[in-house]
């Protein structure tokens, strides 16, 4: 599960990126990706990633332990919302929802 905490670090992780890593892209990127054959991300891109971390599209589900599947359909809006409804066979996975939902 991601907290706010995390969310924040891969937000300013991001920003980071975006402002230092992408204007030097591959020569830069390389160095830090552990795929070679992998393009680094676009400004534009990393903008676009930034923006399904944001907060207010980020929900949580209940995912049951012994089954390994989803507990149930309901998004919660934050992490403690779905600790009230979690029992002791749940764990809360983090879900980044895409927007126009």
């Amino acid at each position: 599960m991601l907290t706010l905490r995390d969310l924040a670090t891969v937000r300013g992780a991001l920003l980071f990126w975006q402002e230092e890593i992408c204007p030097h892209w591959e020569e830069a990127a390389g160095h830090y990706l552990r795929d070679p054959g992998v393009v680094p991300l676009t400004s534009g891109e990393v903008e676009q990633l930034r923006a399904a971390f944001d907060v207010s599209r980020v929900r949580y589900v209940l995912i049951d332990q012994e089954q390994q599947r989803l507990a149930g359909r309901e998004l919660f809006a934050s992490a403690d919302e779905a600790l009230l409804d979690a029992g002791p066979q749940h764990l809360v996975a983090t879900v980044l929802v895409p927007p126009g939902i």
